[in-house]
């Protein structure tokens, strides 16, 4: 992100993409190790996965890079836009969504009903049928989500297979029960995966420079000497 930023703002967004392909690790983190039993590993897994959130929040402080740099260019131009929207989605959106939502929900509540006028509450209430639309919305985004991520590991296993490297594969089964409860937790994992490292982060940065670099572990599927000798086969 930063580097897009650097470039973009030393061209004036007169950039050339070009892709270059590059191996990359295809798997989530993990955490614990195979002689922890199921839930200590699952426990270990979601303080690493909090760690890599936070890592990327403070990432936070482009937002400010970004604004200092077009206030120094004394311009602003319409093709500035895209790349604010995307500052914005990744560095505002989800802490002010999360307090935007809290803050609403403990108002409606604490506060009576006659004390509030009503345009407030017909801002709450459209405010609420769109969260609740979202919530199907996201319905579909996840079912779509399965039959691309089939489509992508099979594709995977074909290639690996063809080039004579063993692997482990894992299949998405939509009708089991963590993928099911996966489909009603969502949000919940948004705030503690998003929001929280994200203000986490920005609070930080008022009072300190020294971000912490904590790069979280990728599990390891393939014994060494497997990978050497398939290596060495290929060449």
């Amino acid at each position: 992100m930063h580097m897009l930023l650097k470039t973009y703002f030393a061209t004036r967004g007169k950039l050339t993409t070009i892709t270059i392909h590059s191996a990359a690790s295809q798997c989530n983190i993990s955490g614990g190790d195979d002689n922890e039993d199921t839930w200590s590993r699952a426990l270990a897994t979601i303080k690493a996965r909090y760690r890599q959130a936070q890592r990327h929040m403070w990432g936070s402080l482009d937002s400010g890079y970004a604004a200092r740099r077009i206030a120094e260019l004394r311009s602003f131009r319409l093709a500035d836009i895209p790349l604010l929207h995307l500052l914005w989605e990744a560095h505002v959106l989800p802490v002010h969504f999360v307090l935007m939502l809290l803050a609403s929900v403990l108002y409606s509540n604490l506060a009576p009903v006659e004390t509030i006028h009503p345009q407030l509450l017909k801002t709450f209430a459209t405010c609420t049928t769109i969260r609740n639309s979202s919530f199907f919305v996201m319905q579909l985004a996840l079912l779509l989500y399965d039959g691309y991520h089939h489509l992508c590991v099979t594709s995977r296993a074909q290639d690996m297979q063809v080039a004579g490297i063993e692997e482990t594969f894992s299949y998405r089964h939509p009708w089991k029960a963590k993928y099911l409860a996966e489909r009603i937790v969502f949000p919940i994992a948004g705030a503690v995966y998003s929001a929280a490292p994200a203000i986490y982060a920005q609070v930080c940065h008022f009072y300190t420079d020294q971000l912490v670099y904590t790069v979280s572990l990728k599990p390891v599927r393939v014994l060494a000497d497997q990978m050497w000798r398939s290596a060495d086969g290929m060449v």
